[in-house]
């Protein structure tokens, strides 16, 4: 007794099988909306965050920033170039994303009429959306962060999160054209 169907011999049709296997992994991509395309956005964030070392001695307000750029092409595939600064210039990273790389910190991406990256770095999940007015001409960043748990590890040395991580700006700005061509 065979415990698998042979494709053949059960004579189904191969477009019902590709049917098939389409509902079963259906692509969660989403194209960018028409006046999105061809477009630069600039966007800036400052956040702070109060930690307690175990002990319970140590008490730290961390400050971060960061900019970027993404720009969308006539295509709607999704370019980034970003930068981040953390508390004391610890973490200094530059970052850069083309529409077939994928970044360890969370890849831009188009939902619906919006552009989100959820990235989860040392023991945080942030979800940074910008999103659109019905003309495409200008635009509103937000970023929530949640620390579940409220306790992770860094610089080997646990610590737990007195207050979660509170954005005081973010701005975006939209404009016409490749701002990386510039």
């Amino acid at each position: 007794m065979k415990s698998w169907i042979d494709v053949r011999q059960a004579r189904i049709p191969f477009y019902a099988i590709g049917i098939l296997i389409s509902l079963v992994f259906p692509d969660t991509s989403q194209a960018a909306p028409k006046e999105l395309l061809g477009k630069s956005i600039s966007w800036r964030t400052m956040a702070t965050r109060v930690i307690q070392g175990a002990d319970g001695r140590v008490v730290l307000t961390q400050n971060a920033s960061g900019e970027g750029l993404i720009y969308v092409s006539t295509l709607g595939r999704v370019f980034l170039r970003g930068h981040n600064v953390g508390t004391r210039g610890i973490v200094n990273e530059s970052r850069e994303q083309s529409p077939d790389q994928h970044l360890t910190g969370g890849d831009w991406h188009v939902a619906g009429d919006s552009l989100v990256k959820t990235s989860t770095r040392v023991g945080t999940t942030c979800v940074n959306t910008i999103s659109f007015d019905p003309s495409f001409k200008t635009c509103h960043m937000s970023v929530r962060c949640k620390t579940p748990g409220a306790i992770y590890s860094a610089g080997g040395m646990p610590w737990r999160v007195l207050r979660d991580w509170q954005y005081e700006s973010e701005t975006c700005s939209i404009q016409e054209g490749n701002a990386f061509a510039n």
